[in-house]
């Protein structure tokens, strides 16, 4: 059951994708939405049994939901959906550039590695024609997905709109590396999953050609290294440098390398 103000729109997006070929065949597991009353403002849906997947980079489990995310995410792409605003690169950009401003004074590295971060993938912005618009999930992460011991069902469709198919790619492939590495396997691994994912992606969309998908990989870790300078949990500076460097990484790594 979904009580928001969100419950319409959830719903239509729920209503479309359940509807898929791919959801009819098994190839993507959800809930099945029940029904709409606006009335109420108020959505119901079948449960979706099972549990978070853990962010355990060697677990079997961790690598098999990375291969079936990147198909589920090709089927979302390739349906046609037209559900969901339009969501530009800009819009992300912007977007940390508004948050940086509140570190400027309080953590002036993280602001200062930052800020020449987000210059350079603007000025590649410039350079690289914006790729054909897809329906996106919003927030394609390894976290909304639940496992119930057989299959993983996504979850969370709520930020539903029209994107680039990069948004998604670079999103979920941002949070594959570990915040803070117990040992180099760790990001070894991590590097083994986002292969996992994209070659299932792939597979799904051959025509993909990834233009794009180094300026959203880059951006999700930037965004990712501004959350950790908000929260200042332990070794925050250290971890925030690292997401940095590795943003930096990503975004003169061509794609297929």
């Amino acid at each position: 059951m979904q009580h928001s103000r969100r419950g319409a729109f959830t719903y239509d997006v729920m209503k479309a994708l359940w509807d898929l070929p791919a959801r009819a065949s098994g190839e993507m597991l959800l809930s099945e939405p029940l029904g709409y009353y606006p009335d109420l403002d108020l959505m119901l849906q079948t449960e979706l049994p099972g549990e978070d997947v853990k962010g355990d980079r060697h677990s079997d489990l961790f690598m098999a939901e990375s291969e079936m995310a990147g198909r589920t995410i090709g089927h979302i792409h390739a349906s046609g959906i037209t559900v969901g605003t339009p969501h530009t690169i800009d819009v992300e950009i912007q977007r940390l550039y508004d948050r940086l401003e509140q570190f400027k004074m309080s953590s002036p590295k993280v602001y200062l590695a930052l800020r020449d971060l987000l210059k350079q993938i603007t000025a590649r912005v410039e350079r690289v024609p914006p790729e054909a618009p897809v329906p996106s999930h919003g927030d394609y992460k390894y976290n909304q997905f639940l496992y119930d011991g057989n299959q993983f069902g996504l979850i969370d469709v709520e930020y539903f709109v029209q994107a680039e198919p990069s948004f998604d790619l670079g999103k979920y492939c941002g949070h594959l590396a570990p915040s803070a590495p117990k040992h180099w396997s760790d990001t070894e691994r991590s590097n083994e999953a986002r292969r996992v994912f994209l070659d299932a992606y792939c597979q799904v969309r051959p025509e993909y050609r990834g233009a794009r998908y180094p300026l959203y990989e880059s951006l999700s870790l930037a965004t990712r290294a501004l959350v950790v300078t908000w929260t200042q949990g332990r070794n925050w500076d250290y971890t925030a440098q690292t997401l940095i460097s590795l943003s930096y990484e990503r975004l003169k790594t061509r794609w297929g390398e």
